[in-house]
């Protein structure tokens, strides 16, 4: 009935803009979907790059938690070193404490500087 009332050229012209039209919808959705798609990239990455410096920041929590704790017990033994040496002089003389208090010292020192170059032997081997 109506392909009475419509020339060919004019239902050409009416397949061309809907083939036309259907181009543009193909390519529309495709260009949405990448830019999703490169978005959805950027943001796994900043994600990523977040979970990765957390990660670093926890670990540095925690080396700087293990150095106070050890840099506490060095400041713990200077001051009962301080004290025996103190009795000692005053006593004129070396007492067992005086003996225990250094050999803590000693102690807390070994501990404290295998810390340091653990941490150290870690930061300089971290690029290999």
């Amino acid at each position: 009935m109506i392909a009475e009332y419509v020339t060919r050229e004019a239902l050409f012209t009416i397949e061309v803009v809907l083939a036309i039209i259907g181009t543009m919808q193909t390519l529309a959705v495709t260009i949405i979907a990448g830019l999703f798609a490169r978005d959805s990239k950027k943001r796994k990455k900043v994600i990523d790059d977040q979970t990765a410096a957390l990660a670093r920041a926890e670990v540095r929590a925690s080396l700087r938690a293990e150095e106070s704790l050890l840099s506490m017990e060095l400041q713990k033994c200077g001051v009962e070193l301080s004290k025996a040496t103190a009795i000692a002089i005053r006593d004129k003389r070396i007492n067992g404490n005086m003996e225990a208090t250094l050999k803590d010292a000693e102690v807390a020192l070994k501990k404290y500087m295998s810390f340091v170059n653990g941490v150290g032997v870690k930061e300089i081997t971290k690029g290999e």
